[in-house]
């Protein structure tokens, strides 16, 4: 009976976050509206900030912690994505973002059972493996590279995931899982990113995350780098993986931040 309850809030969720998007996160000079339903691994590591202040353009300050730039990467298989309201089938994606200063607001995000404060960030990279989407994200001015796969293993005590960027940059992950009792968890992502055009805008994004699990230490093998810079080497290096089954997300993309 638990499991039925818990598929319907979620079904009931994910229609609300449809029919609500364009009243709670448009903005008038956005360039593009996305909506998904997503699996999703995001792993958080952190690297000596250094190389990532020099990817942030001029103000916009890393985010420390104990000294060190905290960067996510973002794993997603999404079963279900719109692009400005149109349906653009299955789609794999990977985003690498740093932290940066930013306002840590409160916003209400509609079928959360509670909410953090707002996140800011700065996007080093994004990568999609579906030709279309690409296509819409080019046409609104933002950049994303074409990648070959993500494999996401599911939810259970030990697992891991991989992602092949191309055919000389893969990195994968194995975690023990530390199960987080919040079913319902709304964030709030502030994500500056440079247009093809080299100027910054913003992607206001609102989640529902169904937490399977927070924190949970594991250890990330790196094979030929990962996305732009020198932020990270080859190598491995342990990481606390978050992970959400499933994700409902809605967002503005290219706004001009400065209106």
């Amino acid at each position: 009976m638990t499991t039925i309850r818990s598929a319907l809030a979620a079904l009931a969720a994910m229609m609300l976050l449809a029919g609500t998007a364009t009243a709670q996160t448009s903005e008038s000079n956005a360039t593009s509206y996305l909506c998904e339903q997503c699996n999703e691994d995001v792993i958080k590591l952190y690297v000596e900030p250094s190389p990532l202040q020099k990817l942030v353009p001029p103000g916009h300050t890393v985010l420390l912690f104990d000294g060190r730039g905290q960067v996510l990467v973002i794993a997603q298989d999404c079963p279900q994505y719109w692009l400005n309201g149109e349906e653009i089938g299955a789609t794999q994606e990977v985003h690498m973002w740093v932290a940066i200063e930013g306002p840590q607001d409160m916003r209400p995000v509609v079928g959360a059972a509670r909410t953090v404060p707002t996140m800011t960030w700065f996007n080093l990279f994004t990568g999609s493996n579906n030709a279309r989407s690409r296509e819409i994200w080019t046409a609104s001015g933002t950049s994303f590279v074409p990648i070959d796969s993500v494999f996401l293993e599911p939810p259970g005590p030990e697992r891991g995931g991989r992602v092949i960027l191309g055919p000389e940059q893969i990195f994968s992950w194995r975690v023990k899982s530390a199960v987080l009792s919040v079913p319902f968890l709304g964030v709030n992502h502030d994500v500056y990113e440079r247009n093809s055009a080299g100027d910054v805008v913003l992607n206001r994004i609102q989640v529902l995350l169904n937490v399977f699990a927070h924190d949970s230490p594991g250890i990330l093998e790196v094979v030929g780098g990962m996305g732009p810079g020198d932020w990270i080497a080859p190598g491995t290096y342990d990481v606390e993986v978050h992970s959400f089954f499933p994700v409902w997300a809605r967002a503005s993309l290219g706004v001009d931040p400065l209106e």
